[in-house]
């Protein structure tokens, strides 16, 4: 089975290629610069933008969604769905990959285990900051809903 190497960027790993007899071939790869901007650049990569929409109580997923599509409908690297369906569709090295909105933000949430929570309140270091009384609150929250 050959061997595909970008020979371009590693010039000596072709002749080391030769040397051992490895077979190879010349593969030409995109610049997916652009494409990994889409996706995490701040401040408006889905990313960031998933961030953002999870901490905004008024938020939704179909929110998320239209942000997506406005900052970056234009982009070759996105895609917008045909009929109105909550997904968009990224294309990636490896080609088109569909992502399904639903519940992205429910998901995007920080959980913690209750149990976690609880050892850091027994804690007697003085660790401890206002905010673990904010993140016990959000544990109980989250265990009787």
């Amino acid at each position: 089975m050959p061997c595909i190497r970008r020979a371009e960027l590693d010039p000596w790993r072709a002749e080391e290629y030769s040397a051992e007899q490895i077979q190879w071939n010349f593969m030409h790869l995109k610049n997916f610069n652009s494409c990994l901007e889409l996706i995490s650049s701040r401040p408006q990569g889905i990313l960031h933008i998933l961030d953002e929409q999870t901490c905004l109580p008024q938020a939704t997923d179909h929110t998320f969604l239209q942000k997506c599509h406005y900052h970056h409908g234009n982009s070759p690297h996105y895609a917008k769905p045909k009929s109105p369906l909550p997904v968009f569709t990224i294309y990636h090295y490896a080609g088109p990959v569909t992502y399904q909105v639903q519940n992205f933000l429910n998901k995007n949430h920080d959980q913690f285990k209750t149990e976690v929570v609880e050892l850091f309140a027994r804690s007697q270091l003085k660790v401890k900051t206002k905010n673990l009384h904010k993140l016990s609150m959000w544990a109980h929250l989250l265990s009787i809903a």
